[in-house]
């Protein structure tokens, strides 16, 4: 299962080989020689082999390198991330896609999630940091820089404080899942439901929970053992 991963600075120790052979990136950013520069730094690390590089999104290239992840920018509205999104998902289907942003924002990060992303990096990060971040996406896991999950645990202090039974054993289920990063219709697939039930179950739960974001489902999980 794929899990919710928060790296800091402790926790950045080698990952097992097997998991390290893995990490195949192409990175897309507006700017060709921020690309450049961020394919220059994930080559240092012999377990990352960068695939392709571009200012702009080509289905054949990500076709024909087939990389487990996109490193894509952000810095652009809404409806263009979720179609370049779109288009990196038609072309590689199980490929993970990573955002990367100058912005240390909730609203920001939501917005990214929303648009299909399944990380969010910031990019004052450390050399380093960035290379955590890919393997773990790589490995098949949700990452969040930790400095926004603390943020969104302070702005939503009282989420999590009721009580976990509040919730049937099968929204618990799609609670864990929707920490983990799956999609509904990836949920649907993983627990045998319809699309239609899982997104009566995603209802109910943001009523009984009165949140009104995925996100704000994460923090639940998080505080009460789910994630």
């Amino acid at each position: 299962m794929k899990a919710l991963t928060v790296v800091t600075e402790s926790s950045m120790r080698p990952l097992p080989a097997v998991v390290l052979a893995r990490a195949r990136v192409y990175v897309i950013q507006q700017q060709i020689l921020v690309a450049k520069a961020l394919s220059s730094v994930l080559q240092h690390d012999p377990s990352i082999t960068v695939v392709g590089d571009g200012a702009r999104v080509s289905a054949d290239d990500l076709t024909r390198t087939s990389p487990n992840l996109i490193l894509l920018d952000s810095e652009t509205s809404f409806d263009a991330l979720s179609n370049t999104i779109g288009t990196c998902r038609l072309a590689c289907p199980r490929a993970r896609i990573g955002v990367l942003s100058e912005h240390l924002s909730p609203e920001v990060m939501q917005r990214a999630f929303s648009a299909g992303a399944d990380g969010y990096i910031v990019k004052d990060i450390l050399p380093e940091e960035l290379i955590s971040a890919v393997k773990t996406m790589s490995a098949g896991s949700l990452y969040v820089d930790p400095r926004l999950v603390g943020l969104i645990l302070r702005k939503h202090a009282g989420i999590g404080r009721r009580e976990p039974n509040e919730l049937s054993r099968r929204e618990s289920d799609v609670v864990r899942l929707i920490a983990a990063g799956l999609s509904n219709r990836e949920i649907s697939q993983r627990l045998g439901l319809s699309d239609k039930t899982v997104k009566n179950h995603i209802s109910h739960i943001f009523s009984k929970l009165d949140v009104t974001a995925r996100t704000q489902v994460v923090v639940y999980a998080i505080r009460n053992g789910l994630a």
